[in-house]
């Protein structure tokens, strides 16, 4: 999970053809283009208890490998963003 990058993989990123990403999807076989998306580290070793003040997933209970997916709220509860978070060896990940 440390390596979120497609030049370590075989898969290619897109086919050219629609039909052919269902049938890769299908196999179970598929490429996300993360293009559009924000990669986050959060770093130090008070990573967790900062980011219980930041965001709406209880970090309490999370171990390698572990978080999921999480939202951020103003005071107001308006959606400031969301995003996958995962408990990595020395940072947390946002993907966002």
């Amino acid at each position: 999970m440390d390596n979120l990058c497609l030049d370590a993989r075989t898969v290619a990123p897109h086919f050219g053809d629609l039909e052919a990403e269902r049938r890769a999807l299908a196999e179970g076989t598929a490429c996300v283009d993360l293009g559009d998306y924000v990669f986050v580290d959060v770093v130090g070793d008070d990573r967790l208890n900062y980011l219980q003040t930041k965001i709406t997933q209880n970090t309490s209970y999370w171990t390698r490998d572990g978080g999921g997916y999480t939202t951020a709220v103003n005071i107001n509860g308006k959606l400031l963003f969301e995003a996958w978070a995962w408990m990595l060896d020395d940072r947390v990940r946002l993907v966002m």
